[in-house]
């Protein structure tokens, strides 16, 4: 349940920062001559869109927690949701960076949205699992 609840956090991430990266993208430069209400839906749209599509990156994310999960049965897995705010982040930056005739082709469809959340997951959990862990808490 908490890994489910970690790829539910990294849907609910990539959702918000999709949602704000179609607003800035179609803010700064607008239709010409466009209303309020159509820059609202082409925002919207946008972001729905990639909301959707964030669905089997989280599934994704959800199999690289199993994986690594697995892997480092001896040393604990990150516990905190930060890496998949973190991944999530990456995954959508990656998105927005990517040409968009790539989004013709199924294939790369299939990588984009699969493989590469997956990967990314599987980077962030091995550093930060490198990292040391210092807690800051208590008195001094």
């Amino acid at each position: 349940m908490r890994l489910m609840k970690r790829a539910l956090v990294f849907w609910l991430a990539a959702m918000l920062m999709a949602g704000a990266m179609s607003a800035a993208v179609v803010l700064m430069s607008p239709p010409p001559d466009a209303a309020v209400g159509q820059i609202v839906s082409v925002i919207a749209e946008t972001w729905a869109i990639y909301a959707l599509l964030a669905v089997p990156a989280g599934l994704c994310h959800w199999g690289a927690l199993l994986v690594v999960g697995r892997a480092l049965r001896s040393s604990p897995l990150p516990t905190s949701s930060s890496t998949s705010v973190l991944s999530a982040v990456l995954f959508d930056a990656i998105i927005y960076a990517v040409p968009a005739r790539l989004f013709s082709n199924g294939v790369a469809l299939l990588f984009l949205f699969c493989a590469v959340p997956f990967l990314l997951s599987v980077v962030v959990f091995a550093l930060v699992g490198v990292l040391p862990s210092r807690s800051y808490g208590g008195a001094a």
